[in-house]
């Protein structure tokens, strides 16, 4: 099986998606472990932040002094965090209760976090663009190579 993804050179195909698959999978097995729940390690003043921006916004009012819908939606947001450390519908925070938290999000880097998996799909993704072109580049090449020797 091997010597055939070799001679056609399908492996060119083969480890893109791959790489996507287990990026995939990856984060699936996170989800499945935690209950639709995926865990993201944040520090202190990552938390902080976020608690202070989640108050900010839950003080917001319109001009007859009631609530916005954006206000209602950071408050109920804001005590979803403290009490549970949900930070959206999916994620929450990691904590001693989470599992796979080697392949959860772990990686800070600028204002996001990211898993293991995302960085395979990311890469996965990076190899589709150029895997094609090479594939065919070989392709032709051999088939030149071919026709040489004949």
């Amino acid at each position: 099986m091997f010597s055939f993804l070799r001679r056609t050179s399908l492996y060119l195909l083969a480890i893109p998606m791959l790489t996507l698959g287990l990026g995939i999978a990856s984060n699936q097995a996170v989800l499945v472990k935690n209950h639709d729940q995926f865990p993201v390690r944040w520090n202190g003043y990552k938390s902080n932040h976020y608690v202070k921006g989640l108050e900010k916004a839950a003080k917001k009012t319109d001009k007859k002094g009631k609530p916005t819908e954006e206000a209602e939606q950071a408050a109920f947001d804001l005590e979803a965090f403290q009490q549970e450390g949900f930070l959206d519908n999916t994620h929450v925070l990691m904590s001693s209760k989470t599992h796979l938290n080697w392949m959860a999000d772990i990686f800070a880097l600028g204002d996001t976090t990211y898993s293991l998996g995302d960085a395979l799909l990311y890469f996965g993704e990076y190899l589709t663009g150029f895997m094609f072109p090479v594939f065919i580049f070989d392709v032709v090449r051999k088939l030149q190579k071919k026709e040489d020797s004949v």
